[in-house]
C-alpha cells in the first residue's frame, strides 16, 4: 500500500465529495493507495476536497496532538467503509428507509454536531446565510465527512452513482453525463487502458 511521501495528488473525479472520500483509497495501477494515512493526511485531503478550510484545519492541527489526529483518521477510515456498505447496496437506486440502520454511525455523529447560521460574504453573489461548524475537536471531521456521505443519500444523485467499469479499478462516481453512459472513472486512467486493451485484442485476430 502507497502512503506518505510516495502518495501521488488524490482523485477527486467523483462529482460527488461523498463518493471522492470513498476513492480516498483505491488501486487505479494495482497497488492500493491511501490517502487517509494519518491525522495529518486526513485533514490535507479534506482541505483538497473541499470538506475543511485551510484556516480551519490549520486550528485543529495547533490545537490537538498528533495521536489525536491520528486517532480521527482510524475512525475515518472506517466510517469509509461503513459508507461503501451503503453504496454498494444502493448505487443506482433511491435510498430506501428500510435500510436507515446502515446509516445509524453517521446520525450518531451528527446527531453531536455543532453548526451556527451566519451571514457570510459570498463574492460576486454577494452575501448568503451559510452554517458554519465550530470546529474544536478532531471528531468533527467526522461529523463533516458524515453530513456530505448523508446529504448523497438523501439526494436523487444516489440514483446516478455507477462503479468504474475498469478492470480491478474500485473507484466511484456520478454519472453527470447526458444519457447515463459514462463507464470510466476517467478517460486518463481506465478509459485508455481499455482503448489500448481492445486495440491489442482487434490486432491479434488480425
Amino acid at each position: 500500500m502507497t502512503t506518505g511521501n510516495q502518495l501521488p495528488p488524490p482523485f477527486f473525479i467523483a462529482d460527488h465529495p461523498a463518493l471522492d472520500f470513498l476513492n480516498s483509497v483505491c488501486a487505479p495501477w494495482g497497488e492500493d493507495i491511501e490517502w487517509l494515512a494519518d491525522g495529518l493526511a486526513l485533514i490535507a485531503w479534506m482541505q483538497a476536497a473541499g470538506v475543511l478550510g485551510l484556516e480551519a484545519g490549520g486550528t485543529l492541527v495547533d490545537h490537538h496532538p498528533p495521536a489525536s489526529l491520528d486517532r480521527a483518521a482510524v475512525q475515518a477510515r472506517r466510517l469509509r467503509e461503513q459508507f461503501r456498505q451503503v453504496v454498494e447496496t444502493n448505487a443506482g437506486a433511491v435510498f430506501p428507509s428500510e435500510q436507515l440502520s446502515l446509516c445509524e454511525p453517521f446520525n450518531q455523529l451528527l446527531a453531536d454536531d455543532r453548526q451556527h447560521l451566519q451571514l457570510v460574504d459570498a463574492g460576486t453573489d454577494g452575501v448568503a446565510l451559510r452554517w458554519q461548524r465550530e470546529w474544536q475537536t478532531p471528531t468533527q471531521l467526522l461529523m463533516a465527512l458524515s453530513q456530505v456521505c448523508m446529504q448523497l443519500v438523501a439526494s436523487s444523485q444516489l440514483a446516478q452513482v455507477k462503479q468504474c467499469q475498469g478492470q480491478g479499478c474500485t473507484l466511484w462516481y456520478v454519472d453527470n453525463s447526458k444519457n447515463q453512459q459514462r463507464r470510466w472513472c476517467s478517460m486518463a486512467v481506465c478509459g485508455n487502458r481499455a482503448k489500448a486493451a481492445g486495440y491489442r485484442a482487434r490486432t491479434q485476430k488480425e
